[in-house]
């Protein structure tokens, strides 16, 4: 035999060894359960009484950050560094305006009066 068909065959042989020894190997490794789906995170209707985050930093001990129960706040807060106008704390709270939501009767709204929050 020429060497190149010599090659060829060597190369036949490795992967056919390799996908015997897969096909050996793969079905003895232990393939985990699914596991349980969790419980949603969030209450997406928002009907529910909100709260104050007073986890949440900032001056949300002022019931700026009215929350549905299991919700937080976030944001970034701001530094002595940022821009004027710049990564303001936004104010948390229950809407019922008709415009606000999709569907339900309540929405959760945040916002920044003439600055913007992160």
């Amino acid at each position: 035999m020429r060497q190149a068909d010599l090659r060829v065959r060597a190369r036949q042989l490795v992967l056919a060894t390799s996908t015997a020894l897969a096909c050996v190997v793969l079905p003895l490794h232990p393939i985990a359960p699914a596991a349980a789906q969790p419980a949603p995170l969030f209450n997406e209707t928002f009907e529910g009484a909100f709260k104050n985050d007073a986890a949440g930093g900032g001056d949300c001990g002022q019931n700026t950050c009215q929350t549905p129960a299991g919700w937080g706040v976030w944001f970034t807060r701001r530094t002595d560094t940022d821009a004027p106008g710049i990564n303001f704390q936004p104010k948390y709270e229950q809407t019922r305006a008709a415009n606000r939501f999709k569907s339900g009767a309540a929405a959760l709204r945040y916002y920044t009066t003439q600055a913007t929050h992160t």
